[in-house]
């Protein structure tokens, strides 16, 4: 039994083209999506009324004097 996969070469380099298109495409979508660490902290850690959820945090686990 003859197990070959036969196809016309257009239709092969056209898929060929398409996936390169395809992986170009993701890839820039992938870079436009990851943040810089500073817009990571202003989109994360930053609270809409501008107060730094950084700031909040660190003053609360500061320690009493013993």
């Amino acid at each position: 039994m003859d197990k070959t996969i036969q196809m016309e070469k257009h239709i092969i380099e056209a898929w060929g083209l398409w996936w390169i298109e395809w992986q170009k495409q993701v890839k820039d979508r992938i870079k436009k999506q990851v943040m810089s660490p500073q817009a990571f902290v202003n989109e994360h850690l930053v609270s809409s009324e501008g107060k730094s959820f950084v700031r909040d945090t660190t003053t609360s686990l500061v320690l009493p004097p013993k």
